[in-house]
């Protein structure tokens, strides 16, 4: 079976199928999509099913040339319709534009305060310490059950990495779980000093020129 084709012109509106495809509108905003006149054309019926050709109720010869070259060209109104109906989308405002600046901040502030802390905890070693909120968790309640110990020089097994790819459990003392409780502390308050600084840039822009100077990093 044949596809089917048809142009159309009711009532100020017009309808153009070719297969698959069909376009739809008023006559007026056709004649924007297409450029053309459509002039003397009030009322159209054509198609190939009845193989009918019918322009302001007189029957004409079928098929038609002008007619078949509308069907033809429907990929062209179509591509025009989208074109003239397209809306952008509304520009965010500057405290939107705020916002997202603060979210893509937290994030980068969860990287900084959760990232792995190396810290040589003796003239030969050095570990890397997890330290994401249950790490920290982890790592507190191994520190004061040693520090609250009579006898300090009692050591804990902890589990750290022995490089960037291998885990392994090591022994640690007071001292040196002190020094790496202090070096978490203080490169955490850096991080959380980082986003104070960095939310105030962003709540005192004025401009969206303003707000993309400031860099996450």
């Amino acid at each position: 079976m044949a596809n089917m084709r048809v142009f159309q012109i009711q009532k100020g509106e017009i309808l153009i199928i070719n297969g698959d495809k069909q376009y739809s509108d008023t006559v007026e905003n056709f004649k924007l999509d297409s450029e053309l006149t459509l002039k003397d054309l009030n009322e159209v019926i054509y198609d190939n099913y009845q193989e009918c050709c019918v322009v302001n109720k007189e029957f004409k010869e079928y098929p038609n040339t002008e007619f078949e070259g509308y069907i033809d060209n429907v990929d062209i109104y179509i591509k025009a319709k989208v074109e003239r109906e397209y809306v952008p989308p509304e520009e965010a405002t500057l405290e939107e534009l705020k916002e997202s600046k603060l979210s893509k901040a937290k994030q980068e502030f969860a990287i900084k305060r959760d990232a792995i802390r190396w810290v040589q905890v003796d003239e030969t070693h050095t570990y890397g310490f997890d330290c994401a909120s249950e790490d920290i968790t982890n790592f507190l309640a191994a520190y004061t059950f040693l520090d609250t110990q009579i006898e300090k020089s009692n050591t804990t097994m902890y589990k750290v990495w022995l490089d960037k790819e291998n885990k392994g459990i090591v022994e640690l003392n007071l001292e040196q779980m002190s020094k790496v409780f202090d070096i978490v502390r203080n490169s955490q308050f850096e991080a959380y000093a980082w986003l104070e600084q960095i939310q105030t840039k962003i709540e005192g822009c004025q401009s969206k020129e303003d707000l993309e100077a400031i860099v996450l990093e």
